[in-house]
């Protein structure tokens, strides 16, 4: 199991460089009884466009939470 949370930054230009889309994701691993698996809280941030399929050209910023198993 990693010893520590880990921040991962990655985003993205658009085709015509006027859509920026960035993303930070934070694993934070932690230990259950109920699970013999590397498990990771995940907590995330999204800003820009192309989120849905239904709201591609609009923009949005969302922050998530939930269990991972892959970090």
């Amino acid at each position: 199991m990693t010893h520590g949370p880990a921040l991962k930054f990655s985003n993205h230009l658009g085709r015509d460089f006027n859509h920026l889309i960035y993303q930070l994701d934070l694993p934070v691993p932690f230990k259950t009884r109920l699970l013999d698996v590397e498990t990771y809280l995940l907590f995330r941030y999204f800003d820009g466009y192309g989120k849905s399929l239904l709201s591609y050209r609009e923009k949005s910023s969302t922050i998530r939470a939930g269990v991972s198993l892959d970090r």
